[in-house]
């Protein structure tokens, strides 16, 4: 006890296990006034049965149906692995996705731009994989009104030909490539501005992907519209440029439904714990690191010393437009 003064007796004969909280109830005094004081008493010895919140009954050691679980789940995940044949690559948006509850591996990259996709493609080995899928370019977009348009196209044409030369070796290599284009999110119709870099970087994607199916004498490369269904704004987006884990389900969907016919990229017959979405943000999928320099992308250098920072709006004190339209500059753009 706190004042050292009490005593507690705890009989270990009689055979009876002791829960692992109890009450206490003892009268004390307090400023001359007699009353019961009331008190939870944790108690933890080797061996000790636990009311297990899982099968609800009290047992020791691991949870027996626990183990059970584990043990289909990694039965599963073995025969996951060796059908995983679909590379997704994707920025932020994808943070909601379950990579177990398909038969693909995530590379998820917050704050990543073209430039950075590029990166990764160019850092991860791709050749056991069949497919490979690509969500770029919403942050690429910059709505603040000092941004020079001309500079800005000039860095996002750049970004895009670092992408296409790792598009083009995929689809060399028989592969194939889908490209989501920027969905319409809250963030990219803030301004007048952001709604025509969103069409100008499309546009630029549009032409990366007919120019290599010329190149490469195929159409293995595809540009895929972000599926338009009935959910409101609300539900759609869980802030101004994330999709819910309820569109981040209809997107994995549209993956599917993208690919060739017979490519099953979501794992039908899964554990019924293994869920399509999670709202963790980026706990079921790998979040990759983002290469290269956060305003031009490109490796071996900073902000210090990017010549393409030093030349922007931001390199004068003033924030790059929030993606999630919430700071003061964004609130004024809009």
């Amino acid at each position: 006890m706190l004042n050292g003064r009490k005593k507690a007796r705890l009989d270990l004969d009689k055979g009876v296990d002791i829960d692992r909280i109890s009450w206490i109830e003892a009268e004390v005094t307090i400023d001359g006034v007699k009353r019961n004081a009331k008190g939870k008493v944790k108690v933890f010895y080797q061996d000790q049965p636990v009311l297990c919140k899982n099968c609800q009954v009290s047992h020791v050691g691991k949870c027996p149906e626990k183990i059970k679980e584990e043990e289909l789940l990694k039965v599963y995940e073995e025969e996951r692995a060796n059908n995983t044949k679909t590379m997704i690559i994707m920025d932020s948006q994808g943070r909601c996705m379950n990579e177990h509850a398909l038969n693909a591996k995530t590379h998820v990259a917050s704050g990543a731009k073209i430039g950075h996709i590029g990166n990764v493609m160019q850092y991860t080995d791709l050749d056991d994989f069949d497919n490979i899928i690509l969500n770029v370019g919403l942050n690429n977009i910059n709505a603040h009104p000092d941004t020079k348009h001309e500079d800005w196209i000039k860095q996002v044409k750049c970004e895009v030909t670092h992408l296409a030369s790792q598009v083009n070796k995929c689809a060399s290599e028989d592969k194939e490539v889908r490209i989501f284009e920027i969905a319409d999110c809250p963030m990219s119709q803030m301004t007048q501005n952001s709604k025509s870099q969103r069409l100008s970087i499309n546009e630029e994607l549009k032409g990366m992907v007919d120019k290599i199916n010329e190149k490469v004498g195929k159409n293995n490369v595809k540009m895929i519209k972000h599926g338009t269904d009935d959910l409101t704004e609300e539900e759609a987006f869980s802030d101004g440029k994330h999709f819910s884990p309820v569109r981040t389900a209809k997107l994995v969907e549209q993956m599917e439904n993208s690919l060739n016919p017979g490519t099953k990229l979501i794992v039908k017959d899964r554990p019924k714990n293994v869920l399509l979405t999670t709202s963790k943000f980026y706990s079921q999928v790998y979040s990759t690191y983002r290469f290269g320099c956060g305003e031009c992308t490109r490796l071996g250098h900073s902000h210090d010393i990017c010549q393409v920072f030093k030349s922007s709006a931001n390199s004068k004190g003033v924030k790059r437009a929030a993606s999630l339209g919430t700071s003061p500059e964004a609130k004024k753009i809009s």
